[in-house]
């Protein structure tokens, strides 16, 4: 159940390694930006070191997904980044469910929750041993912020997560306080650039 969560909470799907003819993040000047159809560019933020880009075939409830990732990672947080395009369209991309935001100028779909997570679902989740492996540890809990762009094709998108590690999910953790502390890393930290 907890990997379950863990995949629905950081859209982490099912994932095949192998050579793939495609690539959807770039990495200039340290600087992240998306090739595909959603073109952001992320600025590096300091003191986070560079990880990546990774590229994955993805089954997922049955859409057929390339991916590419890549993050920045410190020892408490981490910034995840994932272009994605369905090959085989079985459904159009849609998060009208969840809260519109604009950030850096940018309309994303949002939101925010925490996760507990125990040593074994990290490392049964590709992505999150990607992130482990590259010098963030998510682990007992991590609060998250998510952003989301999809383009006007309904067949590519964007997810972009910023990670803190906490000790726990509990009330006396999650203060508001704490939320507002990291909503203001998520601005420090987050600067996007449209570039399409």
């Amino acid at each position: 159940m907890k990997k379950l969560l863990a995949a629905l909470l950081l859209a982490i799907p099912i994932v095949a390694l192998g050579d793939y003819k495609f690539s959807y993040i770039s990495v200039d000047d340290g600087n992240l930006s998306t090739t595909h159809a959603v073109k952001l560019t992320l600025e590096a933020p300091s003191g986070f070191r560079v990880a990546g880009p990774e590229n994955r075939y993805v089954a997922y409830f049955g859409e057929e997904i390339n991916m590419t990732m890549a993050a920045y990672t410190s020892n408490d947080a981490a910034i995840f980044l994932v272009a994605e395009k369905s090959i085989n369209a079985a459904s159009v991309i849609d998060y009208s469910r969840l809260e519109t935001t604009n950030h850096s100028g940018i309309e994303f779909q949002t939101r925010s929750r925490c996760i507990e997570l125990d040593s074994e679902t990290v490392g049964s989740v590709d992505e999150l041993q990607f992130l482990s492996n590259n010098g963030f540890t998510p682990q007992p809990a991590v609060y998250v912020r998510q952003f989301f762009r999809v383009a006007e094709s309904g067949d590519q998108e964007v997810a972009l997560t910023y990670a803190a590690r906490v000790v726990d999910c509990s009330e006396a953790v999650i203060t508001d306080e704490f939320v507002e502390a990291f909503e203001a890393d998520v601005n420090k930290y987050l600067v996007l650039t449209r570039t399409d």
